[in-house]
């Protein structure tokens, strides 16, 4: 294995990420910063492994972002989600060819797609965060799952390695790609100097500019599989005997919006339902912290980081069962929803008033009793410690490293 003071060439394509990043966007965001860090020579867990030399790939007029990344930024890419995905088929390879060909590198392809020219030139890695466009296609707009499905079948069968988020995606990718690439599995972290139990003024700030009162609080974007529209009715039905709970939704609307739209229009007490919109990474712990429950109950996920989120704060958590939130949550937190994927695909009207009924006595379970609450204040960040972005990087190192030395690409000396 190389010395640490070694350095193996990764270009990453940070394009697919939004200019208000969740999920997918923040993972990318993430690793690529912990990657940067790496390459600077911060401290590592694994200081065998070869230090990093990282460039990203980005859209034009994104190079602020990725600067304060400490990464070192190509601004190439058309910022048109359209013309965006046929450059990275139709121009990336050549541009990989002209600007990168001097020395030898790793491609790491973060969101599903990779160049298909590329492919038995250039060592390539895909991630795949989840098979939702397979096993879920009614929670995603049409015209995405026609081209996502397609793009998916050639990352698994093409690209030389690819890294599953959580061992449910893995599993999923088993199931229906056999022969598929070799597949490991790498999970999301936190950045506890952050996401943590210790209370700051900002967190005061935020209860006061919340109005003071205890709230359930739901961080994600709005669209259906988040089972947005079944929270909003629970919550409904609990206010009725929760005078002072509010419920607060930290996430920009998605597709798919006619149901929630409808939940908030017939609640009762919707003065007592905030949208705070999209809501920045920084600004979320002090919410967590301040929340009387954190609620997430999408019944379809590839990790589910904010729950991850919510335990390292303290904050006490429901999810939904059968997700890959199950791996990492406490058994304190409480589960609700079917545990067959089948189940959770019908959404028919009778699964819908269970799982609402769950919701409700879960909330009120919550916020009323007291030793579950102080449980799940113990049990979540003792989980969420094991947790971090530096780790998560560290084994995206080894799977470089590892692909390095199968495809004969040198490191080179700083």
């Amino acid at each position: 294995m190389p010395h640490s003071r070694h350095l193996l060439n990764v270009i990453m394509d940070v394009s697919a990420v939004p200019r208000q990043p969740v999920g997918a966007g923040r993972y990318v965001l993430n690793v690529a910063q912990a990657l940067g860090a790496r390459s600077a020579g911060q401290p590592s867990e694994a200081a065998l492994l070869p230090d990093i030399s990282l460039r990203v790939v980005s859209q034009r007029r994104d190079t602020e972002r990725w600067n304060a990344a400490g990464t070192s930024p190509d601004a190439v890419v058309p910022t048109n989600r359209f013309h965006r995905l046929l450059w990275e088929q139709m121009r990336l390879p050549a541009h990989l060819v002209d600007q990168y060909s001097q020395e030898p590198f790793i491609w790491h392809s973060p969101h599903y797609t990779f160049p298909w020219k590329v492919s038995g030139k250039i060592p390539t890695i895909v991630t795949i965060h989840d098979t939702t466009f397979f096993d879920f296609p009614q929670f995603h707009e049409r015209k995405k799952v026609t081209f996502f499905r397609r793009a998916i079948q050639r990352s698994v069968f093409t690209a030389d390695r690819l890294i599953a988020v959580s061992e449910h995606t893995a599993e999923r990718i088993d199931d229906l790609f056999p022969r598929h690439r070799p597949v490991t599995v790498i999970p999301h972290g936190i950045d506890h100097r952050h996401f943590n139990t210790t209370r700051t003024v900002a967190d005061q700030a935020v209860i006061d500019r919340l109005g003071g009162n205890p709230f359930a609080l739901f961080v994600g974007t709005l669209e259906p599989r988040k089972q947005v529209d079944l929270l909003i009715r629970a919550f409904d039905a609990v206010a009725e005997r929760q005078r002072d709970l509010r419920l607060v939704l930290a996430g920009r609307d998605g597709w798919g919006m006619a149901r929630i739209e409808e939940a908030l229009y017939s609640a009762k007490h919707k003065d007592r339902i905030l949208r705070l919109g999209y809501v920045a990474e920084e600004e979320l712990p002090a919410l967590y912290r301040a929340a009387a429950v954190t609620i997430y109950p999408s019944s379809v996920e590839g990790f589910g980081l904010p729950a991850l989120e919510a335990m390292a704060c303290g904050s006490p958590l429901i999810i939904a069962k059968g997700t890959p939130m199950d791996s990492f949550a406490p058994a304190a937190a409480i589960r609700v929803g079917a545990t067959q994927a089948t189940e959770r695909a019908t959404q028919s009207p009778e699964s819908a008033e269970k799982i609402q009924d769950e919701l409700i006595a879960a909330i009120e379970a919550t916020v009323t009793d007291g030793p579950l609450r102080a449980e799940q204040l113990v049990a979540g960040p003792k989980t969420a410690a094991a947790y971090t972005w530096g780790r998560t990087a560290d084994q995206h190192r080894a799977l470089y490293a590892e692909l390095a030395d199968e495809r004969g690409v040198r490191t080179h000396g700083p």
